[in-house]
């Protein structure tokens, strides 16, 4: 069986919104910080690329903002899953503890 994002079952209930790859967040994990880029996103979760591996179970918090700077929220998000990216980078796919309304998800791409 084929390892890597492609062999696993999609398992979202939720769709996901592409983002530009230029589209970042800044991700917190206690006092390290990085500008992440995104991937994808939804109202469970969001797929991000780091410059730093993350287990999958730890706790980051983000900070969106959307296009207009109206609409900001900082998010508590659990790493479910870790996959190497171009050989220097992680692809960090995670859920939202507590994920958006359709409401505030909407207004992050207004």
């Amino acid at each position: 069986m084929p390892d890597g994002p492609s062999a696993r079952p999609e398992r979202r209930n939720k769709a996901r919104r592409s983002c530009l790859e230029t589209d970042a967040v800044l991700a917190s994990l206690g006092e390290a910080h990085w500008q992440a880029p995104v991937r994808d996103m939804s109202a469970t979760g969001i797929g991000m690329l780091l410059d730093q591996r993350l287990d999958p179970g730890a706790l980051v918090s983000i900070e969106l903002l959307n296009k207009c700077h109206q609409f900001w929220h900082l998010k508590l998000l659990r790493v479910v899953h870790v996959t190497p990216h171009d050989g220097q980078r992680w692809l960090v796919g995670s859920a939202f503890v507590k994920q958006f309304t359709d409401a505030e998800f909407g207004a992050l791409f207004e």
